[in-house]
């Protein structure tokens, strides 16, 4: 909506800040102007002042500046067009007419949100009938209860046109529908059909909660699995975030926002208690997608899969933030460990070890920018340095404000003479993290060591999987190999070891009951623990090769084509596996 700029002038000359501001926090006069403690940064001391006279307010503490408007922009995270609309409806004063032009495309767009709740509704009904049983089932299996599907409107689109018959039986003319994106024209009958079938229904909300779109997964073996609405006038997938509605207010309380990539992710953690969780929508987070983060988070955390790919949006992420990066606004980035995505960590290790990985494993912006730039580089040479030197110059001219872009190229340029000290004429060194911890692998080890009896099941699967940590890997090779000669209990496991000289106290560190509630679970826990080891083993073995079938010096690509064939049969088996463990 365009609103004449006289009228946001006189909205801003008719409307007092003092007024306005005092509703929302205490003000003190002192001579012509009004003091108090600034609402954007934590303080004791009242550096934040308002005037009527000059129609601004500015903190001295932290740089805060604005008008009435902005007040409301930065306080209430509200956008330009909400904020005019917050102060016209505060100040009972009329919001200027739009033109015939302006008015016909509201109309249609309040007619694409009526069409969308319609088709809600119904999609409602159709998951707890008999046609809904399989999308019900499958979202019973990842732990969803009615009340987080109803918390996110969760529901399932049937076979055939049936929605398009709903709609049609309410009036609904086919061009509404089809301009709302549930439905299609056929290239080869030249009818309408239903764009989603055999779907479990992610939908998709505005801030103010209006359904605008839909996520779908499929039920079958149909592809594409996910499909989204297509682009409408009221949905664009780069200008919104998936569970906004549900976050913004927590988000905004908590100065925390967390952007996962799926749909799946965002409802579990808002299942585990995170529920400052959004996502973007099948793409690339985009520079709007940034902007709506910011507004309820100064530094949004990112938190991406495991896999290449997660660590690859990340780094996206990163450089497309540059442009638009400015003094207060930035990003961090968690990168899952131990599992392939956040929906699965929940599950595997709870809300507890989530918490401990955002407040433990989180790193700046700056970091991760660092590490692209420096990662598999060798700098030993005055050419190698300058050429690095100048591959990060480019990327930092791209922050368009000048005092952040002087600041990083102040932290760039002493990350350099600090790393660059060090390497002097020495070999080039892999920089290898020692003995990384991976939450599986200490689970693993510490079931081998407190079930020693009930582990003998799984002792051949056991002798498939690899521990990275090489101080768990020496004890838990030593635990293989005595097993599988002679069958122990817990005291005599533990003794044995000490016999081999590992000490007690770090054995002490694997007692198992105090990490799950039910010991009668041991198996189900220990058979899961084992699969996704085995599927992360897999899982970077295949990346190996990958790398080796792209480098310049191998010569049977055949061979390696085969050798990863193979491993995404098999972990597909253990993906299939795992499943049915749910």
């Amino acid at each position: 909506m365009n609103i004449d700029k006289s009228f946001i002038e006189n909205l801003r000359d008719r409307i007092s800040i003092v007024d306005t501001i005092s509703k929302y926090i205490p003000l003190t006069r002192k001579g012509k102007e009004h003091w108090g403690c600034c609402p954007f940064h934590h303080e004791k001391t009242a550096s934040f002042s308002v005037s009527d006279d000059k129609n601004f307010y500015h903190c001295f503490g932290c740089g805060a500046h604005g008008d009435v408007i902005t007040f409301f922009m930065q306080h209430l995270h509200l956008s330009f067009i909400e904020s005019i609309e917050k102060i016209c409806q505060d100040n009972g004063i009329e919001m200027p007419k739009s033109t015939p032009e302006q008015r016909a495309r509201d109309k249609q767009s309040h007619d694409l949100y009526e069409v969308l709740k319609l088709a809600t509704d119904f999609y409602k009904e159709c998951l707890y009938s008999d046609e809904g049983k399989e999308g019900l089932e499958y979202l019973r299996k990842r732990g969803l209860s009615d009340e987080m599907i109803a918390n996110f409107h969760l529901c399932y689109a049937p076979n055939g046109n049936k929605l398009l018959r709903y709609l049609e039986n309410k009036h609904i003319p086919i061009k509404q529908i089809l301009n709302s994106g549930l439905a299609r024209i056929s290239e080869k009958t030249k009818t309408p059909y239903d764009y989603f079938r055999n779907r479990v229904l992610f939908p998709i909300t505005d801030s103010r909660g209006r359904i605008i779109a839909f996520g779908g997964r499929v039920m079958d073996d149909s592809l594409p699995k996910y499909l989204n609405s297509p682009e409408s006038m009221i949905f664009s997938k780069g200008r919104n975030l998936y569970g906004l509605a549900q976050a913004r207010v927590e988000a905004i309380e908590k100065n925390q926002v967390i952007a996962t990539e799926g749909y799946m992710d965002t409802i579990s953690l808002h299942k585990f208690g995170f529920k400052t969780a959004v996502a973007p929508l099948g793409t690339a987070i985009t520079e709007m997608q940034i902007e709506l983060l910011w507004r309820l988070s100064s530094e949004p955390i990112l938190c991406f899969d495991s896999d290449t790919a997660g660590r690859k949006a990340g780094i996206r992420a990163a450089l497309r933030v540059l442009p638009i990066l400015r003094p207060g606004k930035s990003l961090k980035f968690c990168l899952i460990e131990g599992a392939k995505d956040p929906d699965e960590f929940l599950h595997s290790f709870g809300h507890d070890k989530f918490q401990e990985m955002l407040d433990t494993k989180c790193i700046s912006l700056s970091d991760i920018l660092w590490l692209y730039f420096t990662s598999d580089k060798t700098i030993q040479t005055p050419e190698q340095r300058a050429g690095l030197s100048e591959e990060i110059k480019k990327e930092l001219s791209r922050i368009k404000n000048e005092a952040v872009r002087k600041f990083y190229t102040e932290d760039f340029n002493s990350r350099m003479r600090k790393d660059f000290a060090k390497i002097k004429s020495a070999p080039p060194v892999a920089k290898v993290k020692a003995n990384p911890e991976n939450p599986n692998e200490k689970m693993i080890l510490a079931f081998s060591i407190t079930y020693p009896s009930l582990f003998f099941k799984f002792l051949e699967e056991g002798k498939k999987i690899t521990l990275n940590n090489s101080v768990y890997k020496k004890i838990f090779n030593t635990v293989i190999s005595e097993l599988s000669i002679n069958p122990h209990t817990r005291e005599t496991i533990m003794k044995f070891l000490e016999e081999k000289g590992f000490k007690p106290q770090i054995l002490l560190k694997f007692e198992i009951d105090s990490l799950i509630k039910k010991p009668d679970t041991a198996e189900n826990i220990m058979r899961e623990k084992i699969l996704l080891l085995h599927r992360e083993n897999l899982q970077a073995e295949k990346a190996n090769l990958t790398k080796q079938a792209l480098s310049d010096t191998t010569e049977d690509i055949s061979k390696i084509q085969s050798e990863i064939q193979n491993i995404n049969a098999e972990i597909e088996d253990i993906n299939k596996q795992l499943e049915e463990l749910v």
